[in-house]
């Protein structure tokens, strides 16, 4: 050892302390939230399209509808003005059956009775609740449909399913003699109708079958709808329209319809 110089070794520079893993900043973790940033955004996108995609369709193409008979009756949803104007023209249809009670302020309503007035068919709604009916007005809906001074018959609900799956039964079994089970078999063919509509429509049916209103002359002498839910001809010149009791519904009946 040289004079002057210590025996003890050089210091070294202090250790560095790893961070924890608590504490150690996550590269990855920016990255994973802008992906899902990403994702969500084109989810939304995605439903916005499907969207407006729908609504485009259902301006161009007709809704859920069905020739039962040629010259006779058809089926439907509730349908935009284009394809309700081509409807009326390639089936000649004299007479639109709506069941369902709508305000008259609703775009559904302004746009068919738009339609109505320059085709010059006849208008008639048979004001059905809440997707379903009274035995009276069943009955009211298959003479409609059955009087051949008014087919060719448009009849149609909102969707077309429930109510207008009700009224060609009620027809079938009151006009054509057929059973409960034979009207639930034909409805049961047609894609829309689900498993669960047997709880309440095909009870409704097997009601009807079972009523008076069942047979034209069984119901003759028998009980008639009130104005309330009795058939309603719309005008062609009338603003208002015609809802139950020839009255306006008001908004909180709109939503029950």
């Amino acid at each position: 050892m040289l004079p002057g110089r210590s025996s003890l070794p050089p210091s070294l520079p202090p250790l560095q302390s790893e961070p924890s893993a608590a504490g150690r900043p996550r590269a990855g973790g920016s990255r994973t939230m802008r992906g899902r940033t990403r994702r969500r955004i084109a989810l939304l996108a995605l439903a916005l399209l499907a969207t407006a995609g729908v609504s485009f369709r259902h301006d161009l193409f007709e809704k859920r509808v069905v020739v039962l008979a040629p010259g006779q009756l058809v089926r439907g949803a509730w349908q935009r003005p284009r394809p309700l104007r081509r409807l009326i023209a390639r089936e000649r249809i004299r007479t639109i059956v709506t069941l369902t009670a709508i305000n008259t302020h609703d775009p559904k309503y302004v746009d068919q009775q738009r339609v109505v007035r320059q085709t010059g068919v006849d208008w008639i709604i048979v004001p059905m609740r809440g997707s379903t009916a009274t035995i009276e007005q069943l009955a009211e809906a298959a003479d409609l449909l059955a009087d051949p001074a008014r087919q060719p018959v448009f009849f149609h609900c909102v969707g077309g399913h429930h109510r207008t799956n009700l009224a060609l039964a009620a027809y079938r079994i009151r006009h054509q003699g057929w059973s409960a089970d034979r009207a639930w078999e034909e409805l049961e063919r047609f894609p829309w109708t689900e498993p669960e509509d047997q709880f309440d429509d095909r009870r409704l049916i097997e009601a009807f079958a079972a009523s008076p209103f069942a047979r034209p002359e069984e119901s003759q002498n028998g009980s008639r709808p009130d104005r309330a839910s009795g058939p309603r001809r719309v005008g062609l010149g009338d603003d208002r329209g015609l809802g139950p009791g020839g009255l306006a519904l008001d908004d909180r009946q709109r939503g029950r319809h």
